[in-house]
């Protein structure tokens, strides 16, 4: 619960996404820098830093796909449903005659 008298969202000095001006001032600092840090991550990852070694692998060849496999399972009335619908597969026309589905 919020307590009495302190405020829900809005405006709060210092939130909010910073401005372009503010973006270009920041880039034009770091790009100063951007050969030591570079070369500090490198040797980062030389020394075996496992999550300097992902950032590197990740950038040079890409992040791997990630695979789901997906399952569904419904039966009504004890029938499975998955054993009389086979899209693209004749016999499950048999299947609906044998259920008396149609």
């Amino acid at each position: 619960m919020a307590q009495a008298g302190k405020p829900k969202g809005g405006y709060r000095p210092g939130s909010g996404r910073k401005s372009k001006s503010e973006e270009l001032k920041l880039a034009e600092k770091l790009e100063d820098a951007s050969d030591e840090i570079i070369a500090m991550m490198k040797q980062m990852a030389m020394n075996g830093d496992k999550d300097m070694i992902k950032l590197y692998m990740g950038y040079m060849y890409g992040n791997p796909k990630v695979k789901t496999e997906n399952e569904t399972s419904m039966s009504v009335s004890g029938i499975e449903l998955k054993d009389i619908l086979r899209f693209g597969d004749e016999d499950s026309e048999d299947l609906f005659d044998e259920f008396d589905l149609n």
